[in-house]
């Protein structure tokens, strides 16, 4: 392969995955809340690509849905937490104690309120107010605080006995209005992503031996997209029976390869000798961010993860790159990654 570095000059507008959140979910039914946000969404605009956990991933390997365990993930809290991180936007829908805990776990990090909004039922119609006094005293105060969205839900009545009953909430006719519609829209917005600025820095020891990246969460899932776009990854990667901790491994490597060449250029120096590259990142290990992220180009349709028929014995998969009108997906992140001449000796 030619030399490659991260283009840390660039800024564009890529895909927005957006993580839909809320209490129980049923794939099934057309009228549940987050189904019908992600058809108005992908409607919408071609860039967003709307992320329900639930219709792609799963703890167990006994399914045709993807594990978390091949992925170095063991609980929900982790493998919620590091998509908030990973996503551009988070929309609840909050109107339990379960989605409270979500939001109360999201919000925890500062880097989350910025792109998380709660969509609340209006306290007339389910007879409460849904917010809560800690999420209101915690998270709903001041000027840095977190946006909430009003929305006028279709009510059932579910009468379980005579002193229980479950009011069931749901669209007006199974479509977001245009009022809701834009405030939801608005919130997404369309801010242009880069690699440079905070997030990304490169320290090198004083003997030069040992690299450090620190990246964070957000920044290593669009080094890892720009790579897909690229023939040294894709040569590797794709159309081959690997396990997801292969595939992990590979783009790893291939990473730390384009991290010492983007330092070479930034500072204008020449290893003498490969360096060894350490990542380090405040809430997980490079592997669980690299294979979380490929779990989401999934949930996004940008690629196939394909269980090999052996897959409960050797946890194989096949991953496929897939196409829009003719070009890969992964061609609208394919800037952040540029070419650089091999021969250049900066120290000469």
């Amino acid at each position: 392969m030619g030399k490659y570095c991260f283009n840390l000059e660039y800024s564009g507008s890529f895909y927005k995955l957006i993580f839909l959140c809320g209490s129980k979910y049923v794939g099934s039914n057309k009228s549940d809340k987050r189904n019908v946000l992600r058809k108005h969404l992908l409607e919408k605009s071609p860039l967003y690509r709307p992320i329900i956990l639930e219709d792609n991933f799963i703890f167990s390997k006994k399914t045709t849905f993807l594990a978390y365990g091949d992925i170095y993930m063991r609980n929900l809290y982790d493998v919620e937490f590091l998509v908030s991180l990973l996503s551009d936007a988070i929309l609840i829908f909050h109107e339990s104690i379960s989605t409270g805990a979500e939001a109360g776990l999201f919000l925890g990090e500062y880097s989350n309120k910025h792109k998380t909004c709660l969509i609340i039922p209006n306290k007339e119609a389910v007879e409460e107010d849904k917010l809560g006094a800690f999420l209101r005293l915690s998270f709903f105060k001041g000027e840095n605080s977190v946006k909430q969205i009003t929305y006028y839900p279709s009510i059932q009545n579910n009468i379980t006995s005579v002193n229980l009953r479950n009011l069931h909430t749901s669209f007006v006719n199974n479509s977001v209005g245009e009022v809701l519609s834009k405030k939801i829209l608005n919130f997404i917005g369309n801010k242009k992503k880069s690699l440079s600025g905070q997030g990304f820095s490169l320290y090198c020891s004083k003997d030069k031996r040992q690299l450090t990246a620190r990246i964070s969460s957000e920044k290593i899932l669009l080094c890892v997209a720009a790579m897909m776009s690229k023939d040294f990854l894709a040569e590797k990667l794709f159309n081959k029976k690997l396990t997801m901790q292969e595939a992990i491994n590979i783009i790893k490597e291939e990473m730390g390869k384009l991290i010492i060449w983007t330092y070479e250029e930034r500072y204008y120096y020449k290893f003498a000798t490969v360096p060894e590259v350490h990542f380090e990142n405040k809430f997980g290990t490079i592997e669980k961010v690299i294979g979380m992220s490929l779990y989401l180009f999934s949930a996004a349709e940008f690629i196939e993860i394909r269980k090999d028929e052996g897959y409960e014995e050797n946890s194989e998969v096949v991953i496929k790159r897939k196409k829009d009108n003719g070009k890969y997906y992964f061609t609208t992140y394919s800037e952040l990654v540029k070419q650089v001449e091999e021969d250049k000796n900066w120290n000469e």
